[in-house]
């Protein structure tokens, strides 16, 4: 996203605006090719302007410009022109124009063999697809029209009483921007079909299709950019991956209930149904061609429609006197309507509602996608020669928008505007406003008759009995426009009140309250489609991150033969670590401020490039310099997973989700020596690095298509003046200088060097100015603070260090116990590991299960510690002879006490918080995970290097002649020396000795993880029981979030609706 903002800032001042001249068009085109030696702006040919507005979700963002600033023509691609004139428009989509519709439309061909109404191209048979539907969308023998559209308004309104009726002491807010969706659904199903989808009645979104709509627009209209791509996504053997009928859920499961209506219908066709899907069966078109039409149907009348309907209610909220203007009319309009439901010739009569359906219409068409029209030949617009073959783009925004003809207010909503208008005026304000429904022309949408009806009764019902105002008036709501605008938790108050036949009129001044505290963005309900796309991307990308930690270590003897030098090889494995632990805590804060998506995807992309650096690496440095960049992203990678589940789902839900992520690192971080040795002996170490650019760029794009977060849109210079710059520094400069000296302790120097010990008391010194900076000057900390108040809120971090101490430490010393003790290969001492692997994921596994389904973590807490204390307690048990078996069972015993406390603690410490700050303690937790590994390893080395020193001394006596050989098993030589066991001549009873030596020293390492395992049991008993929330709140995100306090309530940016009028 980062990328796509820099590129159309560069590209801003490359725009080529056409003014009404006599030169002809064609002579600018080298200017959109560098190739062609000209002069001119090269990098306009890397993308165009819609391809980035498409894939940001901000298309209008480039369409108003083009009728504002840059003249009414617009270069906007080498082959694309946006136009702002609406005259010339109505021209380009006149009957009679020649012009055709590009290929563009064919990335709305739902089926890839059938053509429908808004993808076939050639004119001809577009006019002749119309003549056969246009009976049935013009109502023609659907006698009962109006009545379903009432029933379903009825159902609204039922809706909204028995279940979003607030009071002056209960807020029930109502997501409006899904209610309307629920509505125009079950009003097309109905008139379409015979029979509502039920959406009204259910509350939700059935099998997730509007979830997945929405998720889709982004895609199809990329897309319809690259026809290309259509082509390769329409082949054959990618056919297998397109949505089927038989799909439990999303578009597929959609088409599978057309495909049962039409079904139903040809399978009896002798019955008597009056609605459009009869009428298309009877005008003759082929049975696929009524499923495609039947599904444009549905999909073309829904979205559209309650984005308007959602548009208005907005605007009018927002503006006090059009508010009262409307309310007034309303009121005085109930005295004469006599149904439940006003009649739609009712509704039309009334000037100032048709005024503000209107204006809703205007100030933000539903859809602005491109829809480019093809010159057939050489045609001159707006003054300008235009080649034959150049695709003619409308700028919706800059039409709907344009001054001269809707006046220098054309920003604003303003349904007075076509009230007073002089009537000259008037006509050419509705000839331009017509162009959203492509009125006269050889497009001229077929639903514009059933949505003006449904937008003027379900406006008027709605304002006939309640009052609206917003709950959340600094951020009403999300949307996104790939070309269709999809709204997210519309942020409207409404107050309501029950039906009136004599209401009083309307004098309220401001219907708009003060802000209120709310989270930036509601969590939106995800399909299960979109849930399992995500979860796979996240899971590559947990893979990948685990993988890197370890995936190196066999290929560093083949990487120190490949560049000739064994300088610096050490830094291979420790750059990634150091880098990774250092700018943990920074991601959280950086992803609260931006958004979780584009942290998420700079992350990936970050540590492709330091895979790429790696993998073309001419030298030593460059390796470790790609291995410190690939740390950064992997860091981003494994911190914002758990950051984005914890968005995703409840709290009650998240642990399930999370301990597969777990599961997955897990796995990772097992395999990732296996790899690493097959890469390097079968092809070469530098593929270590290339299989991660494949996963990581699939996990990339799928998260960049199908993740669906919040997002705050902070501007970027915003962001910046908000990060706190201080604390980040002197956490990451702290941070390196304590794991540099744990990494350089008896291995670079002695622990007694000036080296270690400056960069110990350093690096300590600098990480209590960052508590102080912490609590006392940033306004933005990183690590709040308020996350640590009380034993209860510590509690759930100092048991997560002490289990990601006890785990890591077991995990490092087994496979040396089993080479020194047990006389294990490397490899097979590897495999030693998996009993604790296994046990470890399927108890994380069922622990998520667990808490799922109960709401409840301190069971999973005391029961895991204990089996924790147990296992652990049992490897001191174990007899210097004891076999595999008991080995393998303890293991297993500590790998259920680690698993099922993974996610149990981070859980503990997110309920005990406020939901603004998930992230700031999925970072900590992530952080603290990373300084007791790393101490673990590092403390743990110093008890069996001291256990060894203390015997060697005994172990020498006893070795009798071969005593010089003790040496080789003192101290720190002790763990590189367990292969020369077997290797120095020594006799059985010899080597007995040695390894009862290791056998001893690694029981105090195993007494040792035992008391930090009791530690965490004790610190148990301050976790406190909070209740797993089944409900999602949002995240709080933004540069001001800072100002937002406690915890919102349910679901941001939604309608309230209260009981008694504002009068």
């Amino acid at each position: 996203m980062v990328v796509l903002r820099i590129l159309k800032l560069l590209r801003a001042s490359g725009r080529l605006a056409i003014e009404q001249t006599d030169h002809s068009l064609e002579s600018c085109w080298p200017l959109m090719f560098g190739s062609l030696g000209l002069s001119g702006v090269w990098y306009i040919s890397l993308g165009d302007e819609s391809t980035n507005g498409i894939v940001c979700g901000t298309l209008q963002d480039r369409q108003e410009p083009g009728g504002q600033s840059c003249g009414p023509l617009v270069r906007i691609g080498p082959k694309w022109v946006l136009c702002g004139d609406p005259a010339e428009i109505r021209r380009i989509w006149g009957i009679n124009s020649g012009y055709h519709r590009s290929d563009w439309y064919k990335a709305v061909r739902l089926n890839s063999e059938v053509d429908n109404v808004l993808s076939v191209i050639d004119n001809k048979e577009h006019h002749r697809l119309r003549s056969h539907l246009m009976p049935g969308y013009g109502g023609k023998g659907i006698a009962n029209e109006e009545q379903l559209v009432d029933q379903q308004i009825t159902k609204l309104i039922a809706l909204i009483e028995q279940r979003y009726l607030s009071t002056q002491t209960a807020l029930r807010p109502c997501d409006l921007a899904r209610t309307m969706q629920y509505l125009t659904q079950d009003v097309i199903t109905a008139v379409g079909f015979g029979k509502p989808a039920g959406y009204l009645e259910a509350n939700s979104d059935i099998h997730g299709i509007l979830e997945t709509s929405e998720a889709l627009h982004r895609p199809v209209h990329m897309i319809t950019l690259l026809p290309t791509l259509r082509k390769i996504l329409e082949s054959r053997p990618l056919k297998r991956f397109h949505p089927k009928p038989h799909d439990r859920s999303g578009v597929g499961r959609f088409l599978g209930y057309i495909k049962d209506l039409v079904d139903q219908r040809y399978d009896d066709l002798k019955a008597t149904h009056t609605d459009i899907l009869q009428s298309f069966i009877n005008s003759g078109l082929s049975r696929p061609q009524v499923e495609s039409e039947a599904l444009v149907t549905v999909f073309g009348g829904t979205d559209t429609t309650s984005t308007v309907l959602r548009n208005i209610i907005f605007y009018l909220s927002t503006t006090p006197r059009a508010y009262r203007t409307l309310q007034s009319e309303v009121d005085g309009a109930v005295k004469t309507v006599t149904r439940p439901v006003i009649r739609d010739a009712e509704a039309k009569a009334l000037p100032y509602l048709q005024a503000c359906i209107k204006e809703g219409l205007r100030i933000f068409p539903p859809s602005m996608g491109l829809m480019g029209k093809v010159c057939p030949r050489e045609d001159t617009i707006c003054g300008v020669r235009v080649p034959a073959n150049t695709q003619v783009a409308w700028s919706a925004l800059a039409i709907m928008r344009n001054r001269t003809i809707f006046g220098d207010d054309a920003d604003v909503y303003e349904p007075q505007r076509w009230i007073d208008a002089p009537v000259e005026r008037r006509k050419e304000m509705d000839a331009s406003y017509g162009l959203v429904f492509a009125t006269g022309t050889r497009w001229e949408c077929l639903g514009k008759r059933l949505a003006y009806m449904e937008l003027g009764k379900t406006i008027f019902e709605l304002f006939r009995r309640f009052d609206f105002a917003m709950v959340n008036p600094v951020e009403p709501f999300r949307w996104a426009n790939h070309g269709l605008t999809a709204h997210f938790g519309l942020a409207r108050v409404s107050s309501t009140s029950n039906s009136r036949t004599d209401p009083p009129g309307s004098t309220v001044d401001n219907v708009t309250p003060a802000p209120a505290p709310s989270s930036s963005a509601e969590s939106p309900r995800l399909s299960s489609a979109t849930i399992a796309w995500t979860m796979m991307s996240l899971c590559l990308s947990v893979l990948l991150s685990a993988l890197d930690l370890t995936i190196v270590t066999p290929a560093i003897p083949a990487i120190v033969g490949t560049f000739k030098t064994a300088a610096g090889y050490i830094w291979v494995g420790s750059a990634y670590t150091l880098a990774y632990a250092a700018i943990t805590p920074v991601w959280g804060s950086v992803s609260d401020i931006w958004g979780r998506k584009p942290i998420m995807l700079i992350a990936v992309a970050v540590f492709l490039v330091g895979s790429l650096v790696c993998a073309l690496a001419p030298h030593m440095d460059a390796l470790i310099a790609g291995r410190a960049i690939q740390g950064l992203g992997g860091s981003g990678m494994g911190i914002m997973v758990n950051i984005v589940v914890s968005d995703m789902f409840s709290l009650r839900d998240r642990g399930l989700y999370l301990a597969i992520t777990s599961l997955v690192w897990a796995v990772g971080s097992a395999i990732g020596p296996v790899l690493g040795g097959v890469f390097t002996t079968r092809l070469s170490w530098r593929w270590c690095f290339w299989i991660n650019l494949p996963v990581g760029a699939v996990s990339f794009l799928v998260l960049l298509f199908f993740m669906r977060v919040p997002s705050p849109r902070t501007p970027i210079a915003a962001g910046l003046r908000v990060i706190d710059w201080t604390g980040s520094l002197l956490i990451v400069g702290g941070s390196l200088m304590v794991l540099l000296a744990l990494d350089f302790g008896d291995v670079v120097y002695s622990w007694s060097s000036a080296t270690v010990i400056c960069l110990l008391v350093f690096g300590t010194a600098v990480m209590a100015l960052f508590v102080l900076n912490e609590w006392k000057i940033a306004k933005n900390p990183i690590i709040p603070v308020w996350l640590f108040t009380s034993p209860t809120k510590i509690a759930p971090y100092v048991v997560f260090a002490c289990n990601s101490y006890v785990f890591i430490g077991q995990a490092y010393y087994l496979p040396l116990y089993a080479q020194s003790v047990l006389a294990a290969s490397a490899l097979t001492s590897g495999l030693y590991l998996l009993p604790l692997i296994v046990s470890c994921s399927l108890a994380a596994a069922a622990a998520g299960i667990f808490m799922q389904q109960t709401g409840k973590y301190l069971p999973v807490m005391y029961i895991a510690q204990g089996f924790l204390v147990l296992g652990s307690g049992l490897l001191i048990s174990l007899e210097f002879e004891a076999s595999i078996t008991k080995l393998i069972i303890f293991q297993i015993l500590v790998g259920i006490g680690v698993g099922m406390n993974i996610e149990a603690p981070i859980l503990a410490a997110q309920a005990a918080t406020s939901v603004r700050d998930t992230a700031a303690v999925t970072a900590t937790m992530g952080f603290v995970r990373s300084l007791s590994t790393a101490i673990s390893v590092v403390v743990g080395g110093v008890v069996f290097q001291n256990e060894m020193n203390a015997k060697n001394e005994g172990l020498a006596s006893q070795l009798g002649s071969n005593s010089t050989l003790a040496r080789e098993f003192n101290g720190n030589l002790a763990a590189s020396s367990v292969e020369e066991i077997s290797t120095l001549g020594l006799n059985a009873d010899q080597e007995a000795l040695v390894r009862k030596t290791y056998f001893e020293a690694l029981r105090m390492v195993w007494i040792m993880y035992v008391a930090f395992a009791g530690l965490a049991t004790v610190l148990n008993l301050f976790v406190r029981a909070h209740k797993l929330r089944s409900e999602n709140e949002g995240a709080v995100l933004g540069a001001d979030r800072s100002r937002q306090q406690g915890t919102p309530a349910d679901g941001v940016g939604e309608l309230e609706l209260q009981n008694g009028r504002v009068d």
